[in-house]
C-alpha cells in the first residue's frame, strides 16, 4: 500500500519543511516516505502528519475512498 503523502502535502499547499515544522516529524523522514526510501512508518507518525494537514490518517493511503 503506497502512501499518498506528497499529494496530500501539495494539496495542503505545504512544503516538506513547513509540514515538518507543523507535525514535528523531520523533513528527512517526510522525504523518505514520499520517495519510497522508507517503506513503512508508525501510526503515530501518520497521525502527526495528517493532523498537521487537517486530514484523516486514512486519507494518506492510495486506496482511500472519499
Amino acid at each position: 500500500m503506497r502512501l499518498r503523502l506528497r499529494e496530500a502535502r501539495e494539496e495542503a499547499g505545504l512544503t516538506q519543511t513547513e509540514l515538518a515544522k507543523r507535525s514535528g516529524i523531520s523533513r528527512e523522514t517526510i522525504n523518505s516516505l514520499e520517495t519510497g526510501r522508507k517503506g513503512s512508518t508508525s501510526i503515530v507518525v501518520l497521525d502527526a502528519l495528517a493532523s498537521a494537514m487537517h486530514i484523516s490518517p486514512s486519507s494518506l493511503f492510495n486506496d482511500y475512498v472519499k
